[in-house]
């Protein structure tokens, strides 16, 4: 699976690192650096399918799009 692979490269934990540096670990990887964070998140939430963290994000920004309509 490709986030094991970006997981790997990446390293440390994901507390470990700066935006500013996985962007650049990103680019390096040829991969768009929210997807590197999803491969760091996949790693600390064992267990957690990229679907079921895929889902969480689109209910979370979709709910965000919602609540700012309404100002």
């Amino acid at each position: 699976m490709k986030h094991r692979q970006i997981s790997s490269e990446l390293g440390l934990e994901l507390k470990e690192h700066s935006i500013d540096e996985i962007e650049k670990i990103s680019k390096k990887l040829g991969v768009h650096p929210i997807s590197a964070l999803v491969a760091l998140y996949l790693k600390e939430e064992q267990g957690v399918s990229v679907q079921t963290l895929l889902q969480r994000i689109k209910s979370d920004l979709d709910s965000d799009s919602d609540s700012s309509s309404d100002t």
